[in-house]
């Protein structure tokens, strides 16, 4: 079967979802939803998800990556930030 995603990004996110175990995933996944539920209307920086859920950046930007694929969340990119809000 052959795909065609939008970037290489793209292709090794959803490639790391099917990867990635169940349980776990869904956990950080939901606890990072909960988290961007209770921010500010503009939402957060990758930094701050992974303060607040007690998880390094790089998974932090990878679960997010995940769930803008999703379109459960989308980017905003104000200067250097990104900031990550649920998807209204």
């Amino acid at each position: 079967m052959h795909y065609r995603y939008a970037s290489v990004y793209e292709a090794s996110v959803l490639i790391g979802i099917k990867m990635a175990k169940k349980r776990r995933f869904e956990g950080t996944e939901e606890s990072i939803l909960q988290s961007l539920r209770s921010a500010a209307e503009w939402g957060m920086t990758i930094e701050e998800v992974a303060e607040k859920n007690r998880i390094n950046r790089v998974t932090a930007s990878k679960y997010l990556a995940i769930l803008e694929v999703k379109g459960l969340v989308i980017l905003r990119v104000v200067g250097r930030a990104k900031l990550y809000a649920l998807k209204k």
